[in-house]
């Protein structure tokens, strides 16, 4: 079955921390609002090179479109009046590279004014057991706010364009949260958030954006040049 387009996930009990973990916090600034035509949604900065800054999201968030600005924050915070802390928004905006089976989308924007926080990416060979906490960021309203959720599964996830490997969470997700990072409580981005099924949330697993990103010479995000 497709893929609902939709995204972030919605804490529905008590079992992941109350608290958010200072890694997680500071990791979810990678987060940014990106508008996208009429639309709006997340996007994630990976880093800058030769005064290009490249940044990720999901390609069902942009496909068809040919207008993006982005905005981004200084930090993620709790209670914040987010307009104090936003550092400016780029615009002019093109989509470079795209995969639907991982529903990925690569965007460059030329002559970067201001630092943005790059991720923390994880060990790819490293074991995440299922039913730990982790925490999903997105920008719906325009600035990044953070759900916690858990971690169920890693599914080979088939729609109609081919598979993909996609972590699964015990929460589903809600529109206008496609594109955010899911954060693991280390701080580390694993997954970029995708849709929901029966009630599930689906995450484009860490493998598949390495693999995205190495295809499109941009492997240094993950440590492979």
């Amino acid at each position: 079955m497709y893929v609902v387009i939709a995204a972030l996930c919605l804490l529905i009990s008590q079992d992941p921390p109350l608290e958010i973990p200072a890694n997680v916090s500071k990791s979810a600034s990678i987060a940014c609002f990106l508008k996208s035509g009429e639309g709006g949604g997340t996007a994630i900065h990976l880093g800058e090179r030769y005064s290009i800054s490249w940044f990720l999201t999901s390609l069902h968030e942009v496909e068809g479109e040919n207008s993006f600005e982005i905005s981004c924050f200084e930090e993620f915070a709790l209670n914040t009046d987010f307009s104090k802390i936003k550092m400016g928004a780029l615009s002019g905006g093109v989509l470079v590279a795209k995969d639907k089976d991982s529903d990925l989308a690569l965007l460059r924007f030329d002559n970067l004014r201001f630092p943005i926080p790059v991720p923390k990416v994880p060990k790819l060979g490293q074991f995440l057991p299922p039913k730990i906490p982790v925490w999903s960021v997105g920008c719906e309203k325009g600035f990044p706010s953070i759900e916690a959720t858990l971690l169920t599964g890693k599914k080979l996830f088939r729609t109609p364009n081919g598979q993909a490997f996609h972590w699964e969470t015990r929460d589903g997700t809600k529109p206008g949260r496609s594109g955010g990072p899911l954060i693991n409580e280390k701080g580390e981005w694993i997954g970029l958030c995708h849709g929901v099924q029966n009630g599930k949330g689906y995450y484009t697993h860490a493998i598949e954006i390495r693999a995205f990103l190495v295809k499109n010479q941009l492997g240094w995000v993950f440590g492979a040049e």
